[in-house]
């Protein structure tokens, strides 16, 4: 096929696909007996669709306290890293893709040893407020399960 018919196949069914879901907001509702017949079949032609409506509402967050003390920190203060104000943004994926990113952690920084980790979850619908908090302690560079914490 010709390069310049797949365009042309392309923008026809760009421009069709727009007047379908502009019709689909006026007239088509008031002519047809059911209603948003092409927002079942494009949902993101409907006014206010974010591709991120099926996000899911639960949130993990890593912190860690050093050994002796009581404040806790982002696991991203442990990361020696350049980037400039999303460091913790990519600690946090790394920690969520990664499967033994925190294990890593615990094995290769200093600062991590003897700390007590705190994976909380929490929901996004219900604050900063942690449903669930897991507690691993790093010795000898492996993570080791203390308690888990449930909340109402």
């Amino acid at each position: 096929m010709n390069p310049l018919t797949i365009k042309r196949s392309f923008i026809l069914i760009w421009i069709i696909s727009v007047l379908l879901g502009a019709l689909d907001h006026t007239v088509l509702p008031g002519i047809l007996p059911f209603k948003r017949v092409v927002v079942r079949i494009l949902p993101h032609l409907t006014y206010g669709w974010v591709m991120f409506n099926n996000i899911r509402p639960e949130q993990t967050i890593w912190y860690y306290k050093p050994h002796g003390s009581e404040k806790i920190h982002h696991i991203a203060d442990l990361v020696p890293n350049d980037s400039l104000l999303y460091k913790r943004a990519r600690v946090s994926v790394n920690a969520i893709f990664v499967g033994d990113y925190i294990q890593q952690l615990c094995r290769r920084y200093p600062t991590a040893q003897q700390a007590v980790f705190e994976k909380r979850n929490t929901l996004t619908d219900h604050g900063l407020e942690p449903v669930s908090i897991e507690r691993y302690r790093c010795e000898a560079g492996k993570l080791i399960p203390e308690q888990k914490h449930e909340h109402q």
